[in-house]
């Protein structure tokens, strides 16, 4: 990699939700990252200090072989500073004095403020969705954004992350993947957004989405197995192999427990 350092300029930032960002790419090479991917380890490394500053926008990185395109991350202003001293490189002063510059420009007035938003589509998207949505689906993504409250509460007074989870599922009366689904799908969305990526995201009226093929399939094959004790167990073991193979949409314990009892023979029928 050359020695000589290429400024940070606003053609590297990318607006988000009117807030401008760093690739996380563009600012490992000019941190001087011999493999600059190697930057998304230590950002998932530092992940929980990073949200202190905001929420992280991710973005749909290259592909790499035959896997799947790796998942890149947006980083504001207080974020970038960070990384830059977490890396502790010969260039991170350098770099972390580019980030400061480009950033006061932009407050100032002295950038072009008319910069490409690549999420701001899905998030119109989504607010569209939640604000016309039926009442009963708007009443579901507070019923979920409720338990995800309790969730945080109790981590805040010290609760481990598998009780604070259970504490929740009970509340929502939902199992404690669902309660991990929720979380994940606002882990990286800004707070006023997060009722809009609770929405129920149904497709056709009233009709909900559909599980995963290959999904829906493993679980009632696992379920005509007697050697496995019980649906919850059977749905576990769908669910960690759903995660290994990239399976998705897939629906919660108790949505796919109705399925079963609704559709299977009366030998394979789930007992509430």
């Amino acid at each position: 990699m050359s020695s000589a350092l290429t400024a940070l300029t606003v053609s590297d930032l990318t607006v988000v939700s009117a807030e401008p960002r760093v690739r996380d790419l563009d600012l490992a090479e000019r941190l001087g990252f011999e493999r600059p991917r190697k930057i998304r380890e230590l950002i998932r490394r530092n992940m929980n200090e990073l949200l202190r500053y905001g929420g992280i926008s991710p973005y749909r990185g290259a592909k790499i072989g035959r896997g799947r395109p790796e998942q890149g991350f947006l980083l504001n202003e207080a974020q970038a500073l960070l990384i830059c001293v977490y890396s502790d490189t010969e260039r991170a002063a350098d770099v972390r004095e580019q980030v400061i510059s480009v950033y006061l420009a932009w407050r100032r007035g002295e950038l072009e403020r008319d910069l490409p938003d690549p999420r701001a589509n899905e998030i119109d998207s989504l607010r569209k969705h939640h604000n016309d949505t039926a009442e009963r689906w708007r009443a579901e993504s507070e019923r979920r954004q409720a338990a995800l409250d309790t969730f945080d509460q109790a981590r805040s007074v010290g609760a481990k992350v598998s009780d604070a989870a259970r504490l929740a599922a009970e509340q929502a009366s939902v199992c404690t993947s669902t309660i991990y689904s929720w979380r994940a799908s606002v882990r990286m969305v800004q707070s006023c957004d997060r009722p809009a990526a609770l929405t129920p995201q149904y497709r056709g009226g009233a009709a909900p989405q559909e599980c995963h093929p290959e999904a829906w399939a493993t679980l009632t094959r696992l379920l005509r197995t007697k050697r496995y004790r019980g649906f919850s167990d059977c749905y576990r073991r769908m669910r960690a192999t759903a995660d290994q193979n990239g399976w998705s949409p897939i629906l919660s314990e108790r949505s796919l427990r109705r399925r079963v009892n609704a559709l299977l023979s009366a030998q394979t029928r789930v007992k509430p």
